[in-house]
């Protein structure tokens, strides 16, 4: 069996992460942090359960938009990305006392 000498080097493996799955560096991924403060770029908190912030991207052209915390990333999702059903989401808490 060859045992590969990256295996286990955290900071290689997210750097190749990220190249593969968004086309972006360690240290974009960085510089993105930076100029968000560490935080969501939507809801401007931190992950609380200690995972690093999620990278956005659009999935029909693969740009990488900023960085949010698991529930923001999932909530797009969740809403498929659509901006009419994000603006009717808003609409409902409004006239919901939210």
């Amino acid at each position: 069996m060859r045992v590969r000498p990256w295996v286990g080097q955290k900071e290689y493996n997210k750097g190749w992460r990220l190249k593969k799955l968004y086309g972006i560096t360690l240290a974009d991924f960085d510089t993105m942090l930076e100029s968000q403060f560490g935080r969501c770029a939507i809801c401007k908190g931190v992950n609380a359960d200690g995972k690093r912030l999620a990278v956005d991207h659009d999935h029909e052209t693969g740009k990488v938009r900023g960085l949010l915390c698991q529930k923001c990333n999932g909530a797009l999702g969740s809403f498929n990305d659509s901006v009419d059903v994000l603006i009717e989401a808003v609409s409902y808490l409004r006239k919901h006392g939210k």
